[in-house]
């Protein structure tokens, strides 16, 4: 009987796990929050005037405090909390209580401007998808302020769709409205499954579209840049696709991967000089952590073209060197999930950005509340860096789950890319050699090294710096050893 009781609790808790349905929302126009406590309200309404956010979270968490106080007025105090954290730049903390509120509280008005918060704040800042997908597919959302129901209907779509229950989330789908960032959001989202169906030219459109309209919102904007300058690549059209990526506005994670693809593009245009000052720039210790094999394979391929030999046998041995002890940690079966290098790399997906992103979020705002917001109080303190401390935990622990199947074959990725490398050191060789020994003129096709390569592996964290923008004008001036011209003679490079 025990075990008949167990096997439907597990079953029970399989299909809450699996569950989700389509969310009917009815959007209340003219919604006005209605406050527990409007004395207290009136009484930082001075404050707020003044911009002292610190003295509103201390006063807030005082009362709070207290014993005889009732649980909406002290969850309404969290929601001020949460306010002024934002007007502070706490955004992860702030982001967190808003979810809880949303969570623990359905139906209520102080529930229901958090969600209002939350649909201005997450276009401005990063956060864990599933999280979200989770509480707003499974929480119930009848009766909400104007400008919520496409945030809802937005996250409600995609868990519906990853779960395969696309009837429902055509159904979420019709409630978007395409007018906001949620709208707008989802139709870059539409590009992509584009791409993925191999329907490059209608992804184009789709982007294309979405650039062009003076509304759209500035990160969907540069999302879509940088995702239509991929795609103009992989259709040959490399001069549109260099014009593209100059519109975008490198941030943070992105920037060593656009040089990177800068490069590429440069190099396919045979302009080796502007690749390799684009390939030098990734040397920087600002990419230290965004190392990918894609950069040596492309440094060895132009100094090959080039007729360097030397210097390709130079590049390999280095990579050698610097990697061979994780090539043998790859082969030898040890734990893949306590390799950094290969999380770095899983975090380089867009997918995953954004989780790395807020990780990283969550760990500055320990500091700044130590270092930067020292009118806090001790007590606030505390507990702002402990709630911290409990949500990186409990987001890292989600990641690491979301990625483990990941972790094998970006391993056995990284060994393909290290035999491509030997090779290519190899063929170079064999070059070098014919040349030397039977004098045979050699013409570099580059139709010959063409390959495919997965683009979505390349993210970094790096704080930006003033100099950035220097990294896409570097050059590297040689001469081409194969008919002895200055590179830097041939035209621009």
């Amino acid at each position: 009987m025990a075990k008949l009781c167990n096997y439907k609790i597990l079953l029970l808790t399989l299909l809450l796990a699996v569950f989700s349905f389509s969310q009917e929302t009815v959007t209340v126009e003219g919604w006005k929050y209605i406050p527990q406590n409007q004395e207290f309200l009136d009484q930082i309404e001075t404050l707020r005037a003044t911009q002292q956010y610190t003295s509103i979270i201390n006063l807030a968490f005082s009362q709070m405090s207290e014993k005889k106080i009732e649980p909406l007025a002290k969850v309404e105090l969290k929601l001020v909390m949460a306010q002024n954290l934002q007007s502070l730049g706490l955004n992860a903390i702030a982001v967190e209580y808003f979810k809880e509120i949303v969570r623990d509280n359905p139906g209520t008005f102080v529930a229901q401007q958090a969600l209002l918060e939350l649909s201005n704040l997450l276009p401005l800042t990063p956060y864990h998808l599933e999280s979200f997908k989770a509480l707003l597919n499974r929480g119930a959302f009848k009766e909400v302020p104007k400008g919520v129901d496409s945030m809802i209907q937005y996250f409600v779509a995609l868990d519906n769709m990853k779960k395969g229950e696309y009837k429902w989330a055509n159904d979420n789908i019709q409630n978007i409205k395409m007018d906001n960032y949620w709208g707008q959001n989802f139709e870059y989202f539409k590009a992509i499954e584009q791409v993925k169906a191999k329907d490059l030219k209608k992804a184009e459109e789709t982007l294309k579209s979405l650039i062009e309209k003076e509304t759209t919102h500035i990160s969907v904007k540069q999302n879509a840049i940088l995702q239509r300058a991929r795609i103009l690549f992989e259709l040959k059209d490399l001069e549109q696709a260099e014009k593209e990526y100059l519109k975008y506005e490198s941030r943070g994670r992105e920037t060593g991967r656009v040089l990177f693809e800068r490069a590429l593009v440069s190099y396919y245009q045979k302009k080796y000089a502007h690749a390799l000052g684009l390939l030098e720039s990734l040397k920087s210790e600002n990419f230290k952590t965004a190392f990918n094999p894609d950069q040596v394979i492309l440094e060895m391929m132009i100094y090959r073209d080039l007729c360097h030999y030397p210097t390709v046998k130079k590049i390999a041995a280095e990579f050698e060197k610097k990697y061979s002890f994780l090539l043998n940690y790859f082969k030898s079966g040890h734990d893949l999930t306590k390799s950094q290098v290969i999380k770095k790399i899983i975090f380089q997906n867009n997918k995953y950005k954004d989780s790395a992103d807020l990780v990283h979020e969550i760990r500055l705002e320990q500091k700044d509340i130590k270092a930067k917001h020292v009118d806090l109080s001790s007590k606030v303190s505390e507990k702002l860096i402990s709630d911290l401390k409990k949500y990186e935990s409990i987001l890292v622990k989600d990641i690491d789950s979301e990625i483990r199947p990941l972790l094998k074959p970006i391993a056995n990725d990284f060994l393909s890319r290290a035999e491509e490398i030997r090779l290519l050191e190899y063929v170079s060789g064999l070059d070098e050699f014919r040349i030397k020994n039977i004098f045979e003129s050699r013409t570099y096709n580059a139709n010959d090294s063409e390959r495919s390569s997965d683009y979505s592996l390349l993210y970094w964290p790096v704080e930006k710096e003033y100099w950035w923008d220097e990294f896409k004008n570097y050059q590297v001036l040689l001469v081409d050893r194969c008919d002895g011209t200055p590179l830097n003679k041939r035209g621009k490079q």
